[in-house]
């Protein structure tokens, strides 16, 4: 089941040019909110551009799935999008630590390295701040 609600990356204004945002969801397993060598991502989760910051995938915006690692592309018009990754039920992030939305000014390029964590609410042990 997907929550109706993401991970946001936030990014500029629209100008009609695509830009590629691009990173890694992955599953924190020890929970510090960084990307360690072995962790890895899962495959075919759904990152998309939330053009009118409602929280919902709509039929009009564009979307990616995560490929193996959980490396993902995804191809948006001009930079004040939010970029969100639909979390599953019992699910939140440690990546973007304590929020879900990363400021992204605005860029004159393709926006990379930004990854973000997953880790179960189930196991909740608490996350690191780092």
């Amino acid at each position: 089941m997907v929550g109706p609600h993401g991970a946001r990356l936030s990014v500029g204004v629209v100008d009609g040019r695509n830009y590629r945002v691009s990173g890694s969801v992955f599953n924190d397993t020890n929970r510090n909110g960084r990307l360690d060598a072995s962790e890895t991502g899962p495959t075919g989760r759904t990152v998309f551009a939330d053009y009118n910051f409602n929280g919902r995938f709509d039929a009009d915006e564009p979307s990616t799935t995560t490929g193996p690692g959980g490396y993902y592309v995804l191809i948006t018009r001009g930079t004040n999008v939010s970029v969100r990754l639909l979390l599953n039920a019992g699910e939140t992030l440690s990546l973007p630590f304590g929020a879900t939305s990363i400021w992204l000014p605005i860029i004159t390029g393709d926006a990379t390295g930004k990854n973000i964590g997953i880790v179960s609410t189930a196991a909740s042990t608490g996350l690191l701040a780092t």
